[in-house]
């Protein structure tokens, strides 16, 4: 007859973990910065997945009859007791199953964090036994590229010169220092720009050697052109690879004012940005050069006139190293070449006078290479100076000879100092009378 105390619940334990028959979830690819986490699944002989009913959770992994260790040895280091990273074991812990009120904790949740990219061998043993399918490679790449950790040469990041495309070279790295290989549309967050010049806007005489001046800022946004460097040549432990990790950015400024050099990615700041940045003039542009002063407007015989030159490049740009070749010349009754006099402000304004002594007018040209500045040619009158009485002279009968109750008529020319004819302007000459008694002949004009 069936006995009453059956039918009974069996609750059927493991057997002893077997290392060759566990089991990991391990990629063989990671990511510096991301953790890589994976299981490992201890399982006995059988194949069974072994389950831990005397560990409370909570504890820790040395409670544990089993024990999961991770080595990780990167194949370029000649250290093999280096380990780039951490890892910790963190068995997850499941309700109770069956009849008991233990808990059953299987599989180790393993996580690893790498910092150093490269190819890596990976051990996985339980109780120092590997498992199944370890060793194994795996490969970790770099991270998201970090902008404060890029790299800057070249000396275009420093110095340029105004329209002149310059270059520097920008290396990609991630958090960690490692060289990234960098995507064409990573590439294009990259963005150059020019700030922080200042331009004169409205300038006061404070005094007769000082001037103040309201400066208001120019921002001038410059795109550059980019494009793959030379790549990086990596040794990641099992061959040489290359590594797409320097970009060129070749840009371009106008503006000589301008005094720092902004680089972004991704819209942060690469590290150091900005950066000082010196934009030089470029060469001298005669047409963008200006030619003023009271010279080219008119002038009097006999005093000096002057001729300011301000030298500009074609954006612009006050020069700063212009030399003093400049040819001013007056063609008119006489041929008169302006002369140098004196720098009003060293490599870019210059003052040129000259001295006519003859009256007419004159065609003005104020030229550097053969091209007219702005404001030249023109034309000017040159105008005789003040009336000198040594310098006149009189004509006519009546400046010689006279007839008593006869109107006599002579004609008196007006000159000045250099012996030009005065031909208008209100010179007054006075009448003097000379008489002699006795002979009753008298003289007068």
């Amino acid at each position: 007859p069936r006995s009453t105390l059956f039918p009974y619940t069996t609750l059927f334990r493991s057997a002893k973990t077997v290392a060759g028959l566990s089991t990991s979830t391990v990629q063989s690819v990671a990511t510096c910065g991301n953790a890589m986490v994976f299981n490992v699944q201890a399982r006995d002989v059988y194949g069974n997945k072994q389950a831990y009913q005397d560990v409370l959770p909570g504890s820790d992994s040395s409670a544990f009859p089993d024990q999961v260790t991770v080595s990780l040895v990167p194949y370029a280091s000649s250290d093999a007791d280096v380990i780039y990273g951490t890892y910790r074991s963190m068995p997850a812990c499941s309700a109770p199953i069956g009849t008991t009120a233990r808990t059953i904790c299987t599989p180790f949740l393993m996580q690893t964090l790498l910092t150093q990219s490269g190819i890596y061998r990976m051990d996985v043993r339980i109780n120092q036994v590997l498992l199944n399918g370890q060793p194994m490679d795996v490969k970790v790449e770099p991270g998201r590229p970090d902008p404060t950790r890029f790299t800057l040469s070249g000396s275009g990041m420093t110095s340029l010169a105004a329209g002149i495309p310059s270059t520097f070279s920008v290396t990609v790295q991630d958090s960690f220092g490692n060289f990234a290989n960098i995507t064409d549309l990573e590439a294009f967050s990259l963005i150059a720009k020019i700030v922080g010049g200042k331009r004169e806007k409205q300038c006061t005489s404070v005094t007769s050697s000082s001037t103040v001046c309201a400066l208001e800022s120019v921002s001038v946004d410059v795109i550059g052109n980019l494009s793959y460097g030379p790549t990086q040549s990596i040794f990641d432990g099992k061959g040489t690879i290359p590594v797409f990790s320097n970009i060129i950015v070749e840009y371009m400024a106008s503006n000589s004012l301008a005094t720092r050099l902004e680089l972004t990615f991704d819209g942060r700041h690469v590290a150091s940005s900005p950066y000082n940045v010196t934009v030089h003039n470029a060469a001298i542009q005669p047409e963008a050069s200006i030619a003023s002063g009271r010279g080219l407007s008119g002038s009097m015989v006999g005093e000096q006139a002057e001729i300011i030159i301000t030298a500009k490049d074609a954006f612009q740009n006050l020069m700063t190293n212009a030399d003093t070749l400049f040819d001013v010349q007056l063609v008119g009754p006489s041929r008169i070449r302006a002369q140098f006099d004196s720098a009003l402000s060293p490599g870019a304004s210059f003052k040129y006078v000259y001295t006519p002594y003859v009256v007419g007018t004159y065609n003005v040209s104020v030229t550097k290479l053969g091209r007219h500045l702005s404001g030249s040619p023109v034309e000017l009158v040159i105008e005789p100076n003040i009336a000198v009485a040594s310098r006149c002279y009189i004509e006519g009968d009546g400046a010689s000879l006279g007839t008593v109750g006869v109107a006599a008529t002579l004609t008196l020319y007006a000159r000045d100092s250099f012996g030009n004819d005065i031909t208008q302007g209100g010179d007054v000459f006075l009448r003097s009378e000379e008489r002699r008694v006795g002979k009753e002949c008298r003289s007068r004009w």
